[in-house]
């Protein structure tokens, strides 16, 4: 690739499987009214046309493109390579799939500036076969808002975001992040994880950012296919498939808040996600349908001899029955564990 003399921004794409829409994405990235920026085009593998169209669009424009091709291994790990061949000052990342508006990266890029904020955000357009919903990251009041300060990032995103609140998320695609802070603080995805990394990824940027700027204006198209997940052809595997993510995510989301020593001055919130960390865990054991009852019975007893070490705490009366049933009563784990994955079910049907 050629060098460009003014790389502002590298926009990071990971590519599996999706050649349907993928020219529509690619197009709209190449109409942005900002001109200085790099893409980066990472193929995880896909076993479609998708390699054949990155490198046809590098082909007519290998100043600005850089395409990426390796075996599948995940959309996370397909970010990180993007991050490893990043030159640009700031990072932005776009969905295969998505619609990004002709403003998107002018829009982010231009507010970071003249706030000096490390982090810049903007709504985004929620596309469903059913609907369009506008959302944003955090809320904001006005078209425009600075988050100014360490207490007050914490306070409206980063504890939010922490605890799983619904009125905060971690798009990705709707910001723009510094290079330099997340090479300092060695930010990158996570492996073994393949649903809310982008809220991982957040936490861990978020960590030391003490400035950001929101817009209320939807510059970018989050386009939903509609598409059931290629695990629901299982359930039982999905459900395990499903545990598996919950426990790498809950592991990965508690070392994040130890990194940044944020148990000590938020002591509960610590204890919640530790206490989240051994649900996940046990779920993981009981819903394997390949484990025998033995080795289930092993499993169980070796996360309660780490929970008599970490003794997580629990203020609410599910998380009381959970510790016991872990410390005391461990044949009831089971039905405990479907009960709650029953509930979650249906929340994710009510959502």
């Amino acid at each position: 690739m050629k060098n460009m003399p003014d790389i502002r921004i590298s926009v990071i794409i990971p590519v599996f499987n999706a050649e349907k829409r993928l020219r529509l994405t690619l197009d709209a990235v190449l109409a942005q009214s900002f001109d200085s920026f790099e893409l980066i085009l990472v193929n995880d593998g896909s076993r479609d046309r998708s390699l054949e169209i990155c490198r046809e669009y590098q082909a007519c424009r290998p100043d600005r493109i850089t395409v990426l091709d390796g075996p599948n291994q995940g959309v996370s790990l397909a970010r990180n390579r993007g991050l490893d061949a990043a030159r640009g000052e700031w990072i932005a990342f776009c969905d295969a799939d998505d619609q990004p508006e002709p403003g998107w990266l002018e829009t982010l890029y231009a507010q970071a500036l003249r706030s000096h904020a490390a982090l810049s955000c903007c709504a985004f357009l929620d596309v469903s076969p059913e609907a369009q919903t506008v959302r944003i990251n955090f809320a904001i009041t006005g078209p425009e808002e600075l988050l100014d300060g360490p207490d007050e990032v914490r306070r409206r995103f980063l504890l939010p975001l922490f605890s799983g609140s619904p009125a905060v998320h971690g798009y990705l695609f709707a910001s723009l992040f510094r290079r330099d802070i997340i090479e300092r603080q060695s930010v990158r995805f996570t492996a073994g994880v393949s649903m809310k990394e982008d809220e991982l990824f957040y936490m861990d940027y978020l960590g030391r950012t003490d400035r950001i700027i929101a817009s209320a204006e939807p510059l970018y198209r989050y386009i939903r296919s509609g598409e059931d997940s290629a695990t629901a052809r299982h359930r039982k595997s999905a459900d395990l498939l499903r545990e598996k993510n919950w426990r790498n995510y809950a592991d990965t989301r508690i070392r994040i808040f130890r990194k940044y020593e944020l148990g000590k001055p938020y002591p509960a919130l610590e204890q919640k996600l530790l206490l989240r960390c051994f649900v996940h865990k046990v779920q993981t054991v009981c819903c394997d349908p390949d484990a025998g009852f033995f080795e289930k019975r092993k499993a169980l007893r070796e996360i309660a001899r780490s929970a008599e070490k970490e003794r997580p705490c629990a203020d609410g009366i599910s998380g009381r029955i959970f510790l016991l049933a872990l410390r005391r009563f461990r044949f009831l784990l089971p039905l405990l564990c479907a009960v709650q994955r029953r509930r979650e079910k249906t929340r994710r049907t009510a959502s």
